[in-house]
């Protein structure tokens, strides 16, 4: 068993192989990491796994196989987590951080800077303690950084694991400030990250950075100052000393040089990693109430919309027979009614609205409400509007979007998502031509791709699929509109329906006809 390069001179993907078989893994979250090659980043932990014996050399690509099911089987980011993570222990009692850095110490020889000393002068420690420095947690002797070096070794093992997680952790966050901090926390159940050279590292970070506790940016976007080591360890090891040369004479090739200096720079970029550039406040002063609050309470956030205009937004948005008029007057009052009743009560009582129901409801709402201004709504009014857009999909004929508007996602026992069968199903051409005439926006494709992947509308359509398809809805509509579905069994569960990007497309051309 061994990790491959997939790619000749690329480290932009990499092969598990274990005799006929193989894993591809995605490496684009590296970035064609410097000096870096697949052979060279890999090449210790390979020779630890072929000394293994072939009965757990198959065990460990198993491991691998069910890590790569977890990891495009789940969908929940929560129960991606936690199922990744005892995927992940599993892994490493397969090939224990001990065992791993014995069979370094016996078979490797790992070549140490000669910056590096063995031990400190009596001098020298005479030195430090009259300044009162704390030379251990500030410094590595040559016994220490070789426990380092172990620990990168096992790590590696997680390099493809890591890559593959975060572009999934890419697809569920807003931003990207937690995914190294994520993706590390995979290994808190392993023996490796509860080795003392973890904690050494996390000392020494802490202790070589105490400017770094003060970010107020950091504070702001939810990073608190007792997570910051650990936040800046994930980035130290993710980045740089998994791919890293570890092995090396030269000064230059000094991992904790490297660790150090890439900390450095992670702190100074902390303002643009969160909330931006942040004025400091100091601790305001008068009435008792003021002196008991905490530096972080005294700064404001920035409304995006004034007071007044969500008051107006607000009233409007609860007014649904006005905002029907204005979309469509043709709605009958009684299927507005019977929508209402349950988007009101029924889907009100269900967990906050999927991001795919809140695309479909701001183009439906569109003609008379920002698609913007949805997000800053109140409930009341969020469920108004779920009701009006429902009304008018059922009225224009499209039942089965007009039954996921207000559907809930359905899991299993173990907290996965049913259903999740990916449709075939293409955008008709003949819609595609209408797309480029009515929204000829595109963004700079590749050489090979067709019109239609560079067009958005196509490309909404797309993402919009992908979302609603990924997962079975359990319905919350008048029975009149289930009765409309083919999709919906028994119990009330609406699978998916196959030509759902066709039936996307023609919501979408309905719509313009009627602005």
């Amino acid at each position: 068993m061994q990790i491959v390069e997939a790619r000749a001179n690329a480290f932009d993907g990499l092969k598990i192989v274990h005799g006929d078989r193989e894993l591809y893994w995605d490496l684009k979250f590296y970035s064609n990491p410097k000096n870096a090659t697949v052979e060279s980043v890999f090449e210790y932990i390979n020779g630890y796994w072929q000394s293994l014996p072939a009965n757990r050399q198959a065990d460990i690509f198993h491991a691998y196989e069910r890590i790569q099911e977890t990891i495009e089987g789940v969908v929940d980011p929560s129960m991606l987590h936690v199922r990744l993570t005892s995927e992940v222990d599993k892994l490493y009692k397969l090939m224990p951080h001990d065992e791993i850095r014995d069979w370094v110490i016996r078979n490797v020889n790992i070549r140490v800077p000669p910056i590096i000393k063995e031990h400190y002068s009596q001098l020298e420690i005479a030195e430090r303690n009259q300044t009162k420095t704390d030379y251990k947690a500030r410094t590595y002797l040559r016994e220490d950084y070789l426990e380092l070096v172990y620990v990168a070794i096992a790590l590696k093992a997680m390099v493809p694991v890591w890559s593959e997680y975060a572009k999934q952790l890419n697809y569920t966050q807003d931003t990207n400030s937690f995914r190294e901090y994520q993706c590390f926390s995979l290994l808190k159940k392993t023996s490796v990250v509860k080795s003392p050279a973890i904690s050494q590292l996390q000392t020494y970070i802490q202790t070589n950075n105490p400017e770094a506790k003060s970010q107020m940016s950091a504070a702001l976007g939810g990073l608190g100052s007792s997570e910051m080591p650990d936040w800046l360890m994930s980035l130290a090891v993710i980045r740089k000393l998994v791919i890293i040369k570890l092995s090396s004479l030269e000064n230059n090739d000094n991992i904790i040089s490297v660790v150090y200096h890439h900390v450095g720079n992670s702190i100074k970029s902390l303002e643009r990693k969160f909330t931006g550039r942040i004025k400091d406040k100091s601790k305001p002063s008068g009435s008792e109430d003021d002196e008991s609050k905490s530096i972080v309470e005294t700064y404001k956030i920035k409304q995006e919309i004034s007071d007044g205009d969500l008051a107006a937004l607000s009233v409007y948005s609860e007014k649904p027979g006005d905002m029907l008029a204005l979309i469509d007057p043709t709605v009958p009052k009684e299927m507005l009614k019977l929508c209402l009743d349950f988007s009101r009560n029924d889907f009100q009582q269900t967990r906050q609205p999927a991001n795919c129901q809140l695309v479909l409801l701001r183009w439906l709402m569109s003609p008379v409400l920002s698609p913007r201004s949805i997000d800053n709504i109140n409930k009341m009014s969020l469920l108004t509007c779920f009701g009006v857009a429902q009304s008018l999909l059922w009225h224009w004929g499209f039942p089965d979007l007009a039954l996921m508007l207000t559907s809930s996602e359905t899991r299993d026992a173990n907290g996965m998502f049913l259903g999740g069968i990916e449709s075939r199903t293409r955008i008709p051409n003949e819609d595609v031509e209408l797309f480029e005439a009515l929204y000829p926006h595109t963004y700079q494709k590749k050489t090979k791709e067709r019109e239609r992947q560079s067009n958005l509308t196509c490309l909404a359509i797309d993402n919009l699929a992908k979302e609603i398809v990924r997962c079975d809805w359990k319905t919350h509509s008048p029975k009149q509109l289930m009765a409309l579905s083919e999709n919906v069994d028994e119990g009330g569960v609406m699978n998916a329906p196959s030509d759902i990007r066709i039936q996307l497309s023609k919501l979408i051309l309905h719509i313009a006809d009627n602005q």
